[in-house]
């Protein structure tokens, strides 16, 4: 996962297509629209498959230590994909003009 933070992998990614037909709020910001979709898949199948009735439906044909299994692969997948289709921001989050309050930025508590 280190390699996808840190910026180590420059290769192709598997970024959303927005139509250009959508207003130029979601246009002008698909990495964020395209990050919270890849996160909303992630934390959505990873809560369901936490859920006490969503083991009892698989518990017929999943014994306990199998459906385990699964939701580990489901949620280890799911978060390579949101990992790998990671979109960076195109610029800064935070513009800081006063010196001091960068430097609060820089330094942790």
């Amino acid at each position: 996962m280190g390699v996808f933070y840190t910026g180590a992998y420059d290769g192709a990614s598997i970024h959303l297509k927005l139509p250009h037909h959508l207003p130029a709020l979601f246009v002008g910001s698909y990495p964020v629209v395209n990050n919270l979709l890849l996160l909303a898949v992630f934390f959505g199948t990873h809560s369901l498959l936490a859920r006490g009735w969503m083991k009892k439906v698989f518990s017929p044909v999943l014994s306990e230590s199998l459906y385990r299994q699964v939701y580990f692969l489901v949620s280890s997948v799911t978060l390579f994909l949101a990992a790998y289709g990671w979109s960076p921001l195109p610029h800064g989050v935070w513009h800081v003009q006063s010196p001091g309050l960068r430097l609060s930025f820089y330094c942790k508590l």
